[in-house]
């Protein structure tokens, strides 16, 4: 247990070292800027090493600069290091002042407390990564009737939001991991699913299109264990696997979704000498699942670039502020959202991204 907590930890380590690496479609921050626990000060003051001046070419045009507090699930990760980009390039352009709050372990009463923090402080606008969809809606409701703009991802038909913002459509997403998967297995043979949380929306969404695909598509695969719960968590989805090894010894292939559990996923393969045996597709970008992949021990990793969303979420938020119209065709002004799909209050962009041990140099981040 010790290797493993020592090799998570590496790749953690390795993880956010990479995350800032890597060009967006603007002109981003070099470097990502230190996260808070805790909503900048209500002077305006800026979060991490984002500079007040980024934003003084708004102010000197006499617009009015909004704060926006992103929430997501879990600082420190890799993956919010590199959509903390995102917010550094919406900074510099102007007309927000937004910065990145979260607990630090994916705790949906923990993001319920700071989002109430959040309501207090007046923020005008919050854009949110929910946990759990449900234990987020009635706090998103006390905070559009307190007169502020709310912004959700990965949560598409989340109903106390002014918007959701997704990457993609989340059943098309679910249909690509599947067809991926069936093919390193030669479309046939075992395969199991798992979820960061059961809560989690846009997973639940993920693997029950993948599972739909499945039943349509490749027969000869079977489904012996759907939705795993591995709590976006790197050791519970290490442990997970192992359990699922045991029990269906004849396993040929597992979806997993979150970045968390992917990296544990991979290493158990990688330990247990699985590579090429087990074919793993995971959701997971490359200064995470880099190695993993490098060793076979995952087949593919599927993502989006975290930068985007977090530019696309800020975009909206600020369009939404001015009472500027969003709608299909609309350009967010990033890669992957240059024509967005408006469906209700669901923005769907086009960065669907998968990284392999041939291509994954790709995809620096």
């Amino acid at each position: 247990m010790k290797k493993v907590i020592s090799l998570l930890l590496v790749g953690t380590m390795a993880g956010m070292m990479l995350a800032g690496c890597g060009s967006t479609a603007k002109e981003a921050a070099t470097e990502a800027p230190k996260e808070t626990t805790a909503a900048p000060a209500a002077t305006g003051e800026k979060s991490g090493d984002a500079s007040t001046a980024e934003t003084s070419e708004a102010a000197a045009q006499g617009e009015k600069t909004y704060r926006v507090a992103n929430l997501v699930k879990q600082l420190g990760t890799a993956w919010y290091q590199r959509q903390q980009l995102g917010l550094d390039v919406m900074n510099k352009e102007g007309g927000v002042d937004c910065f990145m709050v979260g607990p630090e372990t994916a705790d949906a009463a923990l993001q319920v407390k700071i989002m109430e923090d959040l309501i207090a402080q007046g923020v005008d606008a919050i854009t949110v990564v929910p946990v759990s969809v449900e234990a987020l809606e009635p706090v998103c409701k006390k905070a559009r009737e307190a007169g502020i703009i709310v912004i959700s991802h990965e949560a598409a038909g989340m109903e106390n939001v002014d918007y959701d913002v997704e990457a993609f459509d989340n059943a098309a997403y679910g249909t690509y991991m599947m067809d991926l998967l069936a093919e390193s297995m030669g479309k046939k043979g075992e395969y199991a699913t798992t979820v960061g949380f059961l809560t989690s929306k846009s997973h639940n969404e993920w693997m029950d299109a993948a599972v739909a695909r499945q039943k349509e598509a490749y027969p000869d695969m079977t489904l012996v264990a759907d939705k795993i719960e591995e709590n976006d968590n790197s050791q519970t989805g290490y442990d997970k696997f192992q359990e699922l090894v045991k029990t269906y010894p004849d396993l040929s292939g597992i979806l997993v979704s979150s970045m968390s559990g992917t990296q544990g996923v991979g290493l158990a393969i990688e330990e247990m000498g699985l590579a090429g045996k087990v074919n793993a597709v995971g959701t997971c970008i490359v200064s995470v699942s880099g190695p993993y992949l490098e060793s076979g021990a995952l087949t593919t990793t599927t993502f989006w670039d975290p930068a985007g969303a977090g530019y696309a979420l800020n975009k909206v938020a600020l369009m939404a502020l001015r009472g500027e119209e969003i709608k299909t065709g609309t350009d967010l002004g990033y890669t992957g959202y240059e024509s967005i799909t408006l469906n209700g209050n669901v923005v769907y962009g086009s960065d669907t991204l998968s990284a392999t041990k041939e291509n994954m140099a790709d995809y620096p981040f």
